[in-house]
């Protein structure tokens, strides 16, 4: 028995609630983790009250007993604030204040039952300190178990309350052997006081170790959903980015049909000119055969329209071609006078002047197709608008510069422009202001410039109008 004494299980006690307290410190070391800190504090405070509590007799009391007692309370309240740390958003500071109240108003009480006492360890000072662990164990089980609900996987928590409520029950009978004029030492040789704090001791080790266990859950749990999250994630980047597609397909259609009229035009126009010029060549070759001058003007008109035709199909296929998403280097003037010369039929139908401004030659690495894309829809909604607001001097301005770093092309209207309260959110997905307007031309042409690192937005025209400007990286020499 002189080996096996409470003073040992104290001894073993402290030297447990140290080892735990490491092992925590090795899990979390390098990390923020505010409940694993006060539970690694809580651990380390507890085993220095235990030791020093074991050898009171060489300690002056006030030392030894009052602040001791006061510093393994304000340990097992810590474990409390550490657990409702587990829960996102809840502030610890609150609550370490109550607990130093708490804790302070303890150890006030201690010292004042002290000095009463002639300054000695007395049996109310003992009573007081049993009474008050069972308290605070009971607290801590109530702490556990409300921390719980907020869990899906609930089971160490609520292992957790169980060993506070059963630490509880045991400091409840050393209350009552007190009570009962029996053993008011801790350190009294009896029976019921080894079952008691060897019982608590073991509890004590398995609640941090339940804890231990409980954050090895927690970290494999938030692994595997950061992981589901990071798939659910590049799942909705993969499905935004099919969505863009296939957006930019169904625009592009829509665009390539509304300028098919207009096209149908333009080239029939050319083509009519030829038919007259061949039968003109034809009508020569008959009547005047000798006339050779004649004959060749005939000819090189029937070659200018067919060049003119030509081109603008030319500018249409373009547009309908570029399907793939490849960065390519584009040289900007001439995408801009196509883009133009497919718009200019439109135009003309509508009596909408539309002009390109060049003022050097500046390449950019983009998709060309889609950035025809984004430039036919920007010049399709000016048109649009100047046929709505009826403007007769109907005008549309393009042009580029550079700056710094990057060119910017500028789509101008003198139209009535986009009301203030309505600016941003012209960018969003299905708002249009236009009857029968898909809603989708900004969006997708703003998605469509983000994806090339570059950028839409919107300003008004000083006097009077819109102006559509982006943004893109250009290329030095």
């Amino acid at each position: 028995m002189h080996f096996f004494t409470i003073q040992s299980i104290f001894l073993f006690y402290s030297a447990l609630s140290f080892f735990c307290g490491l092992l925590l410190v090795g899990f979390f070391w390098g990390r923020k983790d505010l409940s694993a800190r006060i539970w690694i504090a809580s651990c380390f405070l507890s085993a220095l009250a235990t030791m020093v509590t074991v050898y009171r007799d060489q300690i002056p009391l006030q030392v030894s007993y009052s602040l001791m007692v006061s510093i393994e309370s304000f340990a097992l309240l810590s474990l409390s604030q550490s657990l409702w740390n587990l829960l996102p958003g809840y502030r610890a500071s609150r609550g370490f204040f109550r607990i130093l109240g708490i804790v302070t108003a303890f150890f006030l009480t201690q010292e004042a039952l002290r000095f009463f006492g002639g300054g000695k360890l007395t049996p109310a000072m003992s009573l007081l300190t049993s009474s008050t662990w069972v308290f605070v164990d009971l607290f801590c089980a109530y702490s556990a178990y409300k921390v719980a609900q907020q869990f899906e996987h609930k089971l160490f928590l609520q292992m957790i309350a169980i060993v506070f409520f059963s630490s509880s029950l045991l400091f409840a009978m050393r209350l009552i052997n007190m009570l009962a004029g029996d053993a008011h030492s801790a350190f009294d040789p009896q029976t019921i006081n080894f079952i008691i704090y060897f019982g608590i001791a073991i509890l004590s080790t398995f609640r941090n170790l339940l804890y231990i266990f409980l954050r090895m859950h927690l970290g494999f749990t938030e692994h595997s959903r950061l992981n589901n999250m990071n798939m659910r994630l590049n799942n909705v980047v993969e499905e935004r980015n099919q969505m863009i597609s296939s957006l930019a397909k169904l625009n592009k259609s829509a665009e390539v049909n509304a300028l098919a009229s207009t096209v149908a035009h333009e080239v029939n126009q050319p083509l009519g000119a030829s038919k007259l010029d061949a039968q003109f060549a034809l009508h020569i070759l008959k009547e005047q055969p000798e006339n050779a001058a004649a004959l060749q003007g005939a000819v090189q008109s029937l070659v200018s329209n067919i060049d003119r035709a030509s081109n603008i199909i030319r500018n249409l296929s373009n547009l309908s071609r570029k399907s793939n998403l490849e960065r390519e280097q584009i040289a900007l003037n001439q995408l801009l006078i196509d883009v133009v010369q497919i718009s200019r039929g439109r135009c003309s139908k509508l009596g909408i002047k539309i002009e390109y401004i060049a003022e050097q030659d500046i390449k950019v690495y983009a998709n060309s197709g889609e950035l025809q894309q984004v430039l036919i829809n920007l010049i399709n909604n000016a048109i649009d608008e100047l046929e709505i607001a009826k403007i007769s001097n109907g005008k549309i301005l393009i042009f580029a510069k550079q700056v710094d770093r990057f060119v910017r092309i500028f789509v101008q209207d003198n139209g009535r422009g986009v009301p203030k309260d309505k600016e941003k959110s012209i960018f969003e997905l299905l708002h249009s202001d236009k009857d029968g307007g898909s809603g989708i031309g900004l969006w997708l042409s703003q998605s469509i410039l983000t994806r090339w690192n570059g950028k839409l937005w919107y300003e008004s025209a000083p006097q009077g109008g819109a102006i559509f400007i982006v943004e893109l990286a250009a290329i030095s020499e």
